[in-house]
């Protein structure tokens, strides 16, 4: 099984975090399965809808490849996971979102869900994909650490993780105060600095594994998917892009950077 695990920051500028990352979906895979992890130049800076939207574009164009090349299932490895639907739309193999995958597994554990993002820019949108998985009435409040893609970077030394779980904590607690039993990193980024914590725990309250969890999921779907052939309903949720659909956008994505606005 080959997975690709697509990343929202730079090859290059965020090295500590891929490779951190790598090696840790390797390591805790199942036997046989392969996790490759794939980033996007430039990343996802100067946070907001707009880059959230360059991300979605982003996602579709590499599960388009990810599929020529053979992989057996794609994640976003973002949380907010923009252009979900839009992927699973345009190619027939197990699409996984982070931020889904982890939702709906927290359901589990707890009935009040508190989200602590990497910042307060992205509150509306975890508000809105909580709302979109049924469980608005189950959601305690979303918190922010307003961390920089530099200090999730220097998280991966014990100093400088120190300094951002102490965010964390707060913006944690916070939310225990107002009711929730489950707190969720909504974001990869601390979700896999934090990924060496056994029983993590806030005021009593677990926090989710979330990298771990997306990976499972991605497992778990793709086996299901391998051994059955079920997929997404395309009666109307996911119906497949036409062939017409797909050339247009590959046209899209090719001239992008040259396009200009005309009337």
């Amino acid at each position: 099984m080959r997975i690709w695990w697509q990343s929202f920051v730079d090859q290059q500028s965020s090295r500590p975090y891929l490779d951190n990352l790598t090696s840790y979906l390797n390591e805790k895979a199942q036997s046989g399965v392969t996790v490759d992890v794939f980033g996007m130049s430039p990343p996802a800076r100067g946070w907001s809808r707009l880059s959230e939207l360059r991300g979605a574009v982003h996602s579709v164009h590499a599960a388009l490849q990810a599929r020529e090349r053979g992989y057996d299932g794609f994640v976003i490895g973002h949380f907010q996971e923009p252009g979900l639907y839009e992927t699973r739309s345009a190619v027939d193999l197990p699409v996984i979102g982070l931020g889904e995958s982890v939702l709906l597994w927290s359901t589990q554990l707890g009935r009040n869900l508190g989200l602590v993002s990497v910042d307060s820019v992205f509150t509306t949108i975890h508000e809105e994909q909580v709302a979109a998985r049924g469980l608005a009435t189950r959601l305690a409040g979303v918190a922010a650490i307003n961390a920089s893609l530099e200090e999730f970077d220097q998280a991966f030394d014990p100093e400088g993780y120190q300094r951002l779980r102490s965010r964390f904590e707060v913006a944690a607690a916070a939310l225990v105060e107002r009711g929730a039993d489950v707190i969720i990193p909504a974001g990869g980024l601390f979700g896999m600095a934090s990924a060496h914590e056994v029983d993590f725990q806030i005021s009593g309250v677990p926090v989710v594994p979330s990298v771990l969890v997306a990976l499972e999921w991605a497992q778990m779907t793709i086996r299901v998917f391998s051994e059955t052939a079920i997929r997404p309903s395309q009666r109307s949720s996911f119906r497949l892009a036409s062939a017409d659909a797909l050339a247009d956008f590959r046209d899209f994505v090719s001239d992008a950077e040259s396009a200009t606005p005309h009337r």
